[in-house]
């Protein structure tokens, strides 16, 4: 598996932290993350884009709800926004997979305020859901 870089970068304009994580085929992959001002989130969310887009598309919705207490993750698709890769090209659908499972098990590690969000494993072994917090606190 491929780890986070040293260190994240939080945008000019206060904005979410840059970060890049390596693929197992060396590829760097860009990610946002809006973290709120509470010492730990309530809920964790990731967010994919789709084909020709880039994590930034996410920017309002994920402002608002890192304002509300949850910690929001974004990765650029490989190819796509700040990651590496050729321009709009992937060449297996499995490594899209890889690199999202990626993404989500990093955002799968972050505490919250409800205990583990420990992903599920599907038939495959990997992610494929999160097991619900039942009965977590909203923020005041």
């Amino acid at each position: 598996m491929g780890h986070p870089a040293a260190a994240g970068a939080t945008l000019p304009d206060g904005g979410p932290e840059s970060r890049f994580l390596t693929a197992t085929d060396g590829v760097r992959l860009h990610l946002l993350q809006w973290s709120g001002e509470r010492p730990s989130p309530w809920a964790v969310v990731v967010y994919l884009h789709g084909i020709a887009s880039h994590a930034g598309w996410f920017s309002e919705t994920a402002a608002h709800l890192s304002d509300q207490g949850v910690t929001v993750y974004a990765p650029d698709r490989r190819g796509s926004g700040r990651s590496g890769g050729p321009r709009g090209h992937l060449d297996r659908y499995r490594r899209a997979l890889d690199d999202a499972g990626q993404a989500v098990r990093l955002a799968a590690a972050e505490p919250t305020r409800c205990g583990s969000s420990t992903p599920r494993p599907g038939s495959s072994g990997r992610p494929r859901g999160w097991t619900a917090c039942a009965g977590a606190p909203a923020p005041a």
